[in-house]
């Protein structure tokens, strides 16, 4: 228990459990997910739910298989920048595979 103690009373945990601080962080990760499910919505209007259950299945693969495999390269030598640059190389041909007509209607969303 004293472990723990030790580390709440931390000063950068402090600032961490400020609502004050959590909030504007909060709506950033969050706010670029708002245009996914809208265009999700729009490229399936016949059912909505199932596109929204699709964006969210994938984005949760991504994060239980994605975090634990860049987490390995650090094991690698370069100190885990192999695992950021494949990070990188895989965002930047998902931006590039997104078609012309797809991105026009992303960026249409009503929000």
């Amino acid at each position: 228990m004293v472990c723990v103690n030790s580390v709440v009373h931390h000063k950068t945990f402090d600032l961490q459990a400020r609502p004050s601080l959590r909030t504007p962080q909060g709506l950033a990760a969050g706010t670029p997910f708002a245009s996914v499910f809208t265009g999700a919505e729009r490229i399936r209007p016949a059912s909505p739910a199932a596109a929204i259950g699709f964006v969210n299945a994938v984005a949760t693969f991504a994060i239980l298989a994605g975090i634990p495999l860049v987490g390995l390269t650090f094991l690698l030598p370069g100190n885990g920048r192999i695992g950021f640059a494949v990070l990188a190389a895989l965002w930047c041909s998902a931006a590039a595979a997104v078609p012309a007509a797809y991105r026009a209607l992303i960026s249409q969303s009503d929000l």
